[in-house]
């Protein structure tokens, strides 16, 4: 029996980790720096830091991205959570919570910014407790964010879904034993293989193990 669901923010609550990639390969085709989807799909779900790392072992062999000053415009103007917001959100939440599952969130994004995207899209009351990889200082592929949820939920792994759309965010939800869902993102970027299920539209998953 299903006791526990937590959620990923970025690509499951609300589909910005697309419009994020959008703005990666707006800069990289200014620059003129090749890419492939794959490479795309490796640098979705991490935090700024860890993503210029990574783009540098992908790309620091062009002459272009060496002389970029790696500067990722992001245009919060063009950001409206509220349109953004996933597929099936509101319909699966309601689910739950007259199910009276628990829901939290991990995410490797800043717990102040998460906890004013909630308030923005007037989700508070759904959530109990969110956990922030940059803020507690592991980061996803390192599952310590769930494992972290569940004892403080009193769960076990085999109690809890993850939902997650990225690689790292799904090897994350493995390694903490909890059955890992995978949201499809829109372009099918991000390298999904490992999840357990793959869904298309949150409102599909009305019935929880």
């Amino acid at each position: 029996m299903i006791k526990l669901v937590i959620f990923d923010v970025d690509g499951v609550i609300v589909q910005t980790e697309t419009l994020f990639m959008e703005f990666v390969m707006e800069d990289l085709d200014l620059q003129k720096i090749s890419y492939t989807k794959s490479d795309i799909g490796k640098i979705m779900g991490i935090n700024n830091h860890t993503r210029m790392q990574v783009m540098d072992s992908l790309f620091a062999d062009q002459p272009a991205y060496q002389n970029w000053d790696k500067v990722i415009h992001f245009h919060p103007e063009r950001i409206n959570y509220p349109q953004l917001k996933s597929d099936g959100l509101d319909e699966l939440l309601e689910y739950l919570k007259k199910g009276n599952i628990i829901c939290s969130i991990c995410t490797n994004s800043m717990q102040k910014r998460t906890e004013n995207l909630l308030k923005e899209l007037h989700l508070e009351e759904y959530f109990n407790g969110i956990y922030s990889g940059s803020d507690l200082h592991h980061s996803k592929p390192d599952p310590y964010m769930y494992i972290q949820a569940m004892k403080d939920h009193d769960v076990k792994p085999e109690e809890t879904i993850v939902l997650e759309d990225s690689s790292l965010g799904i090897q994350a939800g493995k390694n903490s034993g909890a059955l890992t869902i995978a949201l499809k993102d829109r372009d099918g970027m991000a390298d999904q293989h490992e999840a357990d299920i793959i869904i298309y539209n949150l409102s599909k998953l009305e019935n929880p193990r």
